[in-house]
This record gives C-alpha cells, sequence and structure tokens, in this order.
C-alpha cells in the first residue's frame, strides 16, 4: 500500500501544481480585466464628457441658426415692405417694379401703320386764349397783360 499511497502523494502533488500555476494564470487574468475595466470607466467618462459638450454645441448653434435667420430677415427690410423711413434705405434704393404683368412683345407707343392725330401748331391760328392770373396770389391786387410774367397762348381746335 505505500506504493499506492506514494503515486496518489505523487497525483496530488501534479494536482497542486497545476492547480497553482492555473490560480496564477488567473490572477494574471483577473489583473488584466481589472486594467480593461479601469480604461473603459475612463473611456466612459470621457465619453460622457464629449457628449455633455456636443449637446452643448448643438444648443449653441440652434441659437446662432435662430439669429443668422432674424439677421437676414432684418437685412432684407427697406422703406417698401416694412415700416421703416424711406431714409434708412440709405443709397441703395430696390429696383422699382415696372409691370407685374407679362410683357406682350410689342413696342412701346403708337404701333406701325396707324397714322398719329397730333394737333400741331399753326403760324396764324383762328382764335387765342391767353392765360393770365386775374389777381397777385399773395396780396390779391388786380393785374392787367402788361404786367403777368410767364403768361403763354394756346390754340384751342
Amino acid at each position: 500500500m505505500s506504493r499506492a499511497k506514494s503515486e496518489d502523494r505523487s497525483r496530488d502533488d501534479e494536482f497542486l501544481t497545476i492547480i497553482a500555476s492555473q490560480a496564477a494564470h488567473i490572477d494574471v487574468l483577473t489583473a488584466r480585466i481589472d486594467s480593461i475595466t479601469a480604461r473603459l470607466d475612463a473611456q466612459t467618462a470621457q465619453m460622457q464628457s464629449q457628449r455633455l459638450q456636443m449637446e452643448a454645441i448643438a444648443a449653441e448653434n440652434v441659437a446662432l441658426r435662430g439669429k443668422v435667420a432674424e439677421l437676414e430677415h432684418r437685412l432684407g427690410l427697406n422703406s417698401t415692405n416694412s415700416s421703416k423711413p424711406p431714409l434708412s434705405d440709405g443709397l441703395r434704393k430696390p429696383p422699382r417694379v415696372r409691370s407685374l404683368g407679362e410683357a406682350s412683345g410689342k413696342n412701346p407707343g403708337g404701333q406701325k401703320g396707324h397714322k398719329g392725330e397730333t394737333l400741331k401748331q399753326v403760324a396764324h391760328p383762328q382764335n387765342v386764349v391767353d392765360h393770365r392770373p386775374g389777381s397777385c396770389s399773395g396780396c390779391g391786387a388786380a393785374l392787367g397783360p402788361d404786367m403777368s410774367i410767364g403768361a403763354y397762348s394756346t390754340n384751342p381746335h
């Protein structure tokens, strides 16, 4: 039986050696797991910080976009589309809108082939109408034909 005990002891020693080797390997793996866990915790904290920064930047971006839109709207205002006075337009006047209708393609004025009926002034008219003021607009005194300045005559038809 001593041989059987010796074999049992030898086997027990092998198991103890294997267990000791496995325990050392488990200790190494546990240390690696702890190291990886610490790195994950640090990265998680860094990601949380970056997420908070991104949220702050996104909120600032929304506020700045609102300001830009409001400033672009105010930049487009002038005296024709707001209650601003015309003097606030400065030197850059908005272009005048000529017509909202579509162009017909015809030239302005009389059409070709149409005879005009313009009244021509003649050298010796039959009737002459003088346009002179009857009285002074300042004091109300009567004015004669020789006192008026800038009077003109027309040829009635």
